[in-house]
């Protein structure tokens, strides 16, 4: 009895100590139960309450799918920005939010502008833009019923239907022949929504090219030109397709003319059939809208038809009289009428277009020589002296000469150009390494300077201080961790900047910087290691930002000891930093599998699906990851389930036949 006594208070002590522990592990809330407390706030009255649990639901992404219901009861309120930023939530939810298909079916009628039509100037997207968009993130279960939509009587649903069977992908193929049957609709919006949705979908080209190159001659000019991008999609590229666009070279507006050359320049020496009517367009007075540019501004057509010749290359060598003769501004036709109206020249085009089709022309070489001597173009010029490389060695006392007349911007440039073409010329290698010191990022030839970097990069090391101290600007952000990931680990002193600039990036340029990072981590001593090691565990408070650290932990996929650490940091509360561990141990291969397959049971719906993917891309682990990955297909989540089930079938195509 005494000792069942010494026991019990023994116990009350442990109790009380571990009480805040379990009291606080108690208060973690799964996502699904928070994602339905937010639901009643988004239900309910009070306003602040509403938008509160909007913005958390949208940062839940899909493990807001238990918001489902709540969201699919918003969508006839009064507040038409509730049921807009609603719709939203339903399509990041993608097939956790099949219930809501028949709803959203409804709400394609509520629209005036179609989505392409509002890219045009038409007006601003409205609920059934959201509707179309969010059907198409739902994907194949919302595809039958689109495809019955592409026959309403109503144009807006029509339109809206075949613009979100395209935003589906690949995934909305077998709707090719219904759109096909769309894309002659008597609407022209409808025709134009179907004839775009045709080039995302990525269908055999042998069914619709027919279909696309009779839409090249519809009366509308937008479908016109949607139809040129469509048909620059589809691959492989049949002969009718070229011809197609051929045709559209003497289209009567200016952008249908230019983006066909665009095109065909794209397809290099299969195009070369286009080369004659190319040609011919040099002389053309006609201009085009700067796509996303400034309303005043337009490019000349017959700038873009010398740069498709450029991509097509030696086979476009019959072209070289007529660039030889834009270059030099012999003929008056040639001359720009206004600077305003053209901010791309037909002679810097024609430089460029020249020196890629003939670089062993004697008098390709002759022609920029002389254009040195004429500022309007002379940067151009030696440009194009560079393409050449050590064929215009003679051009460089040229180039010195305009070297001492330069300015800043043109000195760098300038000495880019000599030591592209003899990379050990002393004058050149000196004004370069000085110019860099005062990089200035908008008037830099990005291109030339990478060029000579990667060849030694060494001897401009320099260069690493400025790169970092460059102010962060997204969009920027990635240009400039690929130049420093050229340094290895003698950039370690930026690595400071690229872990900022993994905030700061655009998500589609955040790759490029996290692999920038990887590249000069990997390569560096223990270290820099711990120093990354600091932002996975969040000791740095002021980056500690949930984006950062999940960058940071992906950049320890590339050491090879790494698997430790981020297997211990799959407890971090943030589900963006998981996710981010996930992809560090996909780069760890089989060594990865096994933490991988415990990331199957995260509370987090948006971090399994990642882990299924990253299981999935190792086909190493097949064995491994076929005995787990049958449980998700009885997931809460159908997003999840359907990863799954993809993720299985493509495991079971790559595990060896004994395995099997």
């Amino acid at each position: 009895m005494k000792t069942k006594k010494a026991i019990r208070w023994a116990v009350v002590p442990c109790v009380v100590w571990f009480l805040p522990t379990l009291c606080a592990a108690a208060d973690k809330t799964s996502p699904a139960d928070e994602a339905r407390a937010l639901a009643k706030d988004f239900q309910g009255k009070d306003l602040h309450k509403r938008w509160e649990a909007l913005l958390r639901l949208e940062e839940l992404g899909l493990d807001a799918a238990p918001a489902c219901a709540a969201l699919i009861g918003v969508l006839d309120d009064k507040d038409v920005e509730a049921r807009r930023r609603a719709i939203e939530l339903l399509g990041q939810l993608e097939q956790d939010a099949e219930p809501a298909i028949p709803t959203l079916i409804k709400l394609l009628a509520e629209s005036t502008f179609p989505k392409i039509l509002s890219d045009m100037g038409g007006g601003p997207p409205d609920i059934g833009f959201h509707a179309a968009h969010a059907l198409g993130q739902i994907g194949p279960p919302a595809m039958k019923p689109l495809t019955a939509c592409l026959s309403d009587r109503r144009i807006a649903v029509r339109a809206n239907a075949a613009f979100a069977l395209g935003y589906m992908g690949s995934e909305a193929r077998p709707a090719t022949d219904h759109l096909l049957i769309a894309s002659m609709d008597k609407d022209k919006s409808v025709r134009l929504e179907a004839v775009w949705a045709l080039g995302q979908i990525t269908p055999d080209p042998q069914r619709v090219v027919p279909g696309l190159v009779g839409r090249l001659a519809d009366e509308n000019v937008s479908v016109r030109r949607v139809t040129v991008e469509s048909l620059a999609t589809l691959r492989p590229v049949k002969p009718l397709a070229v011809q197609g666009l051929i045709h559209a070279l003497g289209d009567e507006d200016g952008a249908v003319q230019a983006r066909a050359a665009g095109v065909l320049g794209e397809l290099g020496p299969r195009a070369k059939a286009a080369v004659k009517p190319l040609t011919k367009m040099l002389r053309s007075e006609a201009s085009h809208p700067v796509p996303f540019g400034h309303p005043f501004f337009s490019d000349a057509v017959s700038a873009t038809a010398a740069e498709a010749l450029g991509r097509i290359g030696p086979e476009a060598k019959p072209a070289l009289p007529e660039l030889l003769a834009a270059i030099g501004d012999s003929d008056r036709k040639f001359r720009e009428y206004s600077t305003l109206t053209k901010n791309r020249a037909i002679r810097p085009a024609a430089m460029r277009a020249a020196a890629r089709i003939a670089p062993e022309s004697p008098a390709l070489l002759a022609a920029l020589e002389e254009s040195l001597l004429d500022q309007s173009v002379a940067v151009d010029a030696a440009r194009a002296l560079a393409m050449l490389g050590p064929k215009a060695r003679r051009s460089i006392p040229l180039l010195i000469t305009q070297l001492k007349d330069a300015d800043s911007y043109e000195r760098l440039n300038l000495a880019l150009v000599i030591v592209s073409i003899q990379p050990d010329h002393e004058l050149g290698n000196k004004v370069l390494l000085e110019e860099l010191e005062d990089l200035d990022r908008d008037n830099t030839d990005w291109d030339l300077l990478v060029s000579v970097l990667r060849r030694s990069p060494k001897k401009y090391v320099k260069i690493i201080p400025t790169m970092a101290n460059l102010p962060g600007i997204p969009g920027e952000e990635g240009r400039t961790a690929n130049v420093l990931a050229l340094f290895g680990a003698d950039a370690r002193s930026a690595v400071p900047t690229l872990i900022g600039s993994i905030g700061n990036a655009y998500d589609e340029e955040r790759p490029e910087v996290i692999a920038a990072l990887g590249k000069i981590a990997s390569s560096d001593s223990e270290p820099l290691r711990e120093a990354l090691k600091d932002y996975v565990e969040d000791k740095v408070s002021q980056d500690g930002v949930a984006v950062i650290r999940a960058g940071v932990a992906e950049v320890f996929g590339y050491f090879p000891d790494s698997v430790p650490l981020l297997t211990e940091t799959l407890r971090d509360p943030s589900p963006v930093v998981r996710i981010g561990v996930v992809k560090g141990l996909a780069r760890r291969g089989k060594d990865g599998v096994g933490p991988l397959l415990t990331v199957l049971k995260d509370p987090s719906a948006r971090v399994r699906r990642e882990a299924v993917g990253a299981l999935a891309a190792c086909p190493e682990g097949a064995r491994r990851s076929l005995a787990q990955l049958p449980k998700l297909m009885q997931d809460d989540s159908r997003t999840v389930r359907k990863a799954a089930w993809e993720a299985i079938q493509r495991l079971e195509k790559a595990e060896p036949p004994a395995a099997k």
